[in-house]
């Protein structure tokens, strides 16, 4: 069953209820109403010919007789039937238009009032029934009653008209809520063939359009429109992490097929080498070479795991934990670290005191293991000049800038370098490196809510400022 056919069912429904209802209280109440009225005229106009009533006793040889005559006035009212009725003698004074018909009495004594709606002729008449007293005892029944046939062919005509009222409006109901409800649910069919066309196509750029937005239906079709939009952004972000992937595949596996190379060339020379008998000494010396060939190649791999394992927890979503900590002791292990490492330019570093009493939030270990990246990284790519470490405060941000003068970069090359496995067309196969040092940075910078800003050209150098925020 379609919605349409449900809601138009439903309206009838709650449409044919609420008719029955109404036709109901409707009904009793013009029931209740003109039944009331006259039932009211009823007694009145009885209690008018009790009170016109004389009573007179009568010594019979046989008995006491109480003669009971009434007034003419009431027998006289135009459509209504009066009659009394004496229990001593059973006579029965009747009004003119009764004619020879007689208003029957309900037993012998009436004890009290009652009204009871009877056949005369086959016409519907409402009695109205009043004990007659005298002396305190009932002495007979005075009845007053109204021909009632014109009321009731209204009420079973109003009853007809009600039935039929009720199926006409129910059946129109029906059409006119199929139809109605076609034209409401218009835009959900229209967007039901707008979201069709997406998932056919694939385009999850396309949205779902309605003009009346502030309806349940716009704010559906909004609803809509946000789910699109963030399945099209985790859609892009699958498919970036899917390229990535290869990419990671493919330069992992050549970053690891030149050593291994290499590696594998020495092995088998030194097994050549060593498997004749006699060595002179220009094989031991090639030996000797293969052997630190071996040793610094198993060395960059042994390093090249490490930061494949480092990147592959935090893609697991390595939490770091941070802490508070003062700055300035990380600093100064920092530099005293790149003061024994071997250098072929100049290290300098401004005065350390500006960041006393210094604190962020952070790891220790991971934030001197940033600053020995870049540190590192700009050692590397300076074949002349110096490499200068500097310090600075700003509303409380604490930055540390590297600043060298070595082979630099192209702008477009700038928001490409903390890609894994990047390196610069011009650097590769000249410098060595596995292109995940800033990767790696970058990914302890996010973890410690810091921010990094690079400036640099080409042949001239490059600057990379890391701001903390201070506790």
């Amino acid at each position: 069953m379609t919605l349409k056919t449900k809601l138009s069912l439903v309206h009838s429904l709650i449409l044919m209820v609420m008719l029955i209802v109404f036709g109901m209280a409707l009904y009793f109440f013009l029931h209740q109403y003109i039944y009331k009225d006259i039932k009211k005229n009823l007694a009145y106009e009885a209690g008018l010919v009790r009170k016109s009533i004389s009573y007179e006793l009568e010594i019979s040889r046989r008995d006491w007789n109480l003669l009971i005559s009434i007034d003419e006035r009431a027998s006289l009212q135009k459509g209504m039937f009066f009659q009394i009725t004496n229990f001593f003698n059973g006579a029965i004074i009747k009004s003119s238009n009764l004619g020879y018909l007689e208003l029957p009495v309900e037993g012998k004594k009436v004890t009290t009032a009652y009204f009871d709606t009877v056949s005369l002729l086959e016409s519907p008449v409402l009695i109205y029934s009043a004990p007659l007293t005298f002396n305190g005892d009932i002495v007979g029944v005075v009845q007053s009653a109204v021909n009632v046939s014109q009321f009731e062919n209204f009420f079973k005509i109003l009853r007809y008209a009600l039935y039929i009222l009720t199926l006409s409006v129910v059946l129109l109901a029906v059409v006119s809520g199929r139809v109605l409800s076609k034209v409401t649910l218009k835009p959900l069919q229209s967007m039901i063939e707008d979201l069709e066309k997406i998932r056919n196509t694939g385009e999850l750029k396309n949205r779902v359009f309605y003009k009346r937005s502030k309806d349940e239906v716009g704010t559906l079709v909004t609803a809509i429109n946000f789910m699109l939009e963030s399945i099209e952004i985790n859609f892009e972000k699958i498919n970036y992490m899917y390229i990535n992937q290869q990419r990671f595949v493919a330069d992992a596996s050549h970053e690891l097929r030149t050593p291994l190379t290499s590696i594998l060339g020495n092995a088998q020379l030194l097994q050549k080498v060593w498997l004749n008998k006699s060595i002179g000494d220009s094989e031991l010396e090639d030996s000797i070479e293969c052997i630190h060939d071996i040793v610094d190649e198993a060395e960059r791999m042994r390093k090249l795991v490490n930061d494949l394992l480092f990147l592959a927890r935090s893609d697991s979503r390595l939490k770091i934990e941070l802490q508070e900590i003062e700055f300035k002791p990380i600093v100064e292990k920092v530099i005293r670290q790149v003061d024994v490492m071997p250098k072929k330019v100049k290290w300098l570093h401004n005065d350390i005191s500006v960041l006393n009493n210094v604190y962020i939030l952070g790891n220790s270990d991971y934030v001197q293991q940033l600053l020995l990246i870049f540190i590192d990284n700009a050692f590397k790519y300076t074949l002349e000049g110096s490499v200068e470490l500097s310090f600075t405060t700003n509303n409380n941000m604490v930055g540390i800038s590297i600043k060298d003068t070595g082979i630099g970069l192209d702008k477009s090359e700038i928001p490409c370098i903390f890609d894994r496995f990047y390196r610069a067309d011009h650097s590769r196969g000249k410098i060595e490196g596995t292109g995940l040092g800033l990767s790696i940075a970058k990914f302890i910078i996010d973890e410690h809510h810091a921010s990094v800003e690079v400036t640099s050209s080409k042949d001239i150098g490059s600057t990379f400022t890391i701001w903390f925020r201070e506790c």
